[in-house]
């Protein structure tokens, strides 16, 4: 979800949703991978402070999108409402 020049965000498409869920799937498992290491403390210290970032990011993406669909929930809602004011009319 990037920003464009103009600083609106740019509407996220399901390819970059999905794209985004399988990077993260990915991330997840390597850093479990680590984590469940017996013989490596820091490596496993460092995989659940790695764990902590990848869900604050997680929940940040979730709540950007969220704002997003809201937001374009609402536009739809208004547009819709001027529509059938306008059907009326006619």
């Amino acid at each position: 979800m990037a920003l464009p020049s103009n600083g609106l965000q740019q509407p996220c498409t399901v390819t970059q949703i999905q794209d985004w869920v399988s990077a993260t799937k990915r991330k997840r498992l390597e850093l479990h991978l680590l984590a469940a290491e017996p013989l490596y403390n820091t490596r496993r210290e460092w995989a659940f402070m790695e764990m902590s970032k990848l869900l604050i990011e997680a929940i940040e993406k979730v709540r950007a999108i969220s704002a997003e669909l809201r937001e374009e929930s609402q536009l739809l809602r208004a547009r819709l409402a001027e529509q059938q004011e306008e059907f009326t009319r006619l």
